[in-house]
């Protein structure tokens, strides 16, 4: 039985020259949260009530508070791909939770995600389960 889900939208942190180009981009001007993840959330909570999202962009990450969910969601773009696979291995360190990835870059380059990564679904076969499940319970009330 899921009884915590965490989602993480990683910031924008490398030592890359570009990733430091895209820091004034996305963390000065597009300093708000992934509408889509926050969907997600909204959706997983009327499931599961011990769900939060993490967004590098507006607060820090609280470890101790993620590495015991049991399924953790990642929105991984190009610019925050380098910072989001940091986290998932330090992550990976230390919890047994399914790890689901989303996101453009996550998406275009899902052989990169799958061969770096287990226990690695994707949003949208999730988001397919997650729909599926409401319904079910929707209709059992």
């Amino acid at each position: 039985m899921i009884k915590k889900v965490r989602f993480i939208e990683p910031g924008n942190y490398t030592a890359s020259k570009n990733a430091f180009n895209n820091f004034f981009t996305y963390n000065n001007s597009i300093n708000n949260p992934s509408t889509g993840l926050i969907t997600l959330t909204t959706i997983v909570n009327e499931l599961v009530s011990d769900t939060l999202m993490y967004s590098e962009a507006i607060s820090d990450l609280l470890m101790e508070d993620i590495i015991d969910a049991d399924i953790i969601f990642f929105s991984i773009n190009t610019y925050n791909s380098i910072r989001g696979y940091l986290i998932v291995k330090q992550i990976r360190a230390v919890s047994d939770a399914i790890l689901i990835f989303g996101g453009l870059h996550a998406s275009l380059h899902f052989t990169e995600t799958i061969s770096t990564h287990t226990k690695v679904f994707t949003h949208l076969y999730f988001f397919n389960l997650l729909v599926y499940n409401y319904i079910i319970v929707s209709l059992n009330h």
